[in-house]
């Protein structure tokens, strides 16, 4: 919903010698309505706002979306195996409080009742679970750092 993040991404991009498809929308609906196939379908720091039910769906329309051989790279918060959402609120908020002190203490505040009201993340093998489901392999998971992940899956042609 940002277009400065847009911005930036398209900036960034802008060396790769390939079509480009950035849009400013709720990414739930805007790859609902997407009317052709993608060879790549990145999903950045958003997929924790969703329900778990909409997080399966969103696998769903993604597998329906990717092309054959296409990836989709997943970045986001996620919870540690075992770890229930009151935990992970408890123990995320303790070390935003401790390490994020460039933002005065309104600001962090503000950031730590955001997350307390909309942040919802899964773990990394129920969000391995969604893409089996939804007919996606996962191909490759990256070290997390702290809470944040990076997983990415993809539909072969099979």
């Amino acid at each position: 919903l940002s277009q400065i993040a847009l911005d930036h991404a398209r900036e960034n991009l802008a060396g790769l010698n390939c079509p480009l498809n950035l849009e400013i929308g709720d990414f739930h609906q805007c790859l609902r309505d997407y009317p052709e196939k993608a060879d790549l379908i990145v999903c950045s720091f958003a997929m924790h706002h969703l329900s778990t039910e909409e997080k399966a769906d969103f696998f769903q329309y993604v597998a329906e979306k990717l092309a054959d051989d296409g990836m989709f790279l997943l970045i986001d918060t996620v919870r540690a195996e075992g770890e229930d959402r009151e935990a992970y609120l408890s123990n995320y908020c303790t070390e935003l409080r401790s390490k994020w002190d460039c933002f005065s203490p309104e600001e962090l505040n503000q950031v730590i009742e955001h997350i307390h009201n909309k942040d919802f993340p899964e773990t990394a093998a129920t969000l391995r679970d969604m893409g089996a489901a939804a007919g996606l392999t996962q191909c490759e998971e990256h070290p997390y750092h702290t809470w944040h992940g990076t997983l990415c899956f993809e539909r072969g042609s099979g």
